[in-house]
């Protein structure tokens, strides 16, 4: 069996959302604190962790986004690396592939590689209406969502 996973990571939370065929599947790991505090990387670590063991699956497929190294900030956009880090540390024994994807490509497989948060919450609902009720009106799952979408389709 293969379940199908999208993350959106950041400094504050980690949004996962799985597919298995029949369910989605949605949690959101927060993480408290500030992108300086050390304590983030394993608290987003041990949520992944215990959100890959809630599925039983080690063949997952993952789309996680990956961290835009353009941020304005360095301190931000290394804090961010690092949260990625230990999400595809926690993913590594369960996974049999993972893609770091960035935001116009998995944009891309909804349909528009330059979509505004708004159009992601369109076009996640044309495509895939039950993830995107699921998702209501929480941005990073509705990200997670057409990040599991893109490592289901793309």
């Amino acid at each position: 069996m293969t379940t199908w996973v999208g993350v959106d990571p950041s400094t504050r939370k980690v949004a996962l959302v799985a597919f298995d065929g029949d369910k989605v599947s949605m949690s959101a790991v927060i993480l408290g604190g500030s992108g300086r505090d050390p304590g983030i990387c394993y608290r987003a670590w041990q949520g992944t962790t215990e959100f890959c063991e809630s599925l039983r699956d080690r063949s997952l497929i993952v789309a996680v986004e990956s961290p835009i190294m353009h941020h304005r900030n360095v301190q931000t956009a290394i804090a961010i690396a690092k949260v990625v880090g230990a999400v595809l540390t926690a993913f590594w024994p369960w996974s049999q592939q993972v893609i770091l994807a960035q935001p116009a490509s998995w944009k891309q497989t909804l349909g528009d590689a330059h979509a505004s948060k708004q159009r992601v919450r369109e076009l996640l609902a044309a495509r895939w209406p039950s993830a995107a009720r699921h998702a209501g009106s929480d941005q990073d799952l509705v990200d997670a969502a057409g990040l599991c979408y893109h490592a289901l389709h793309g």
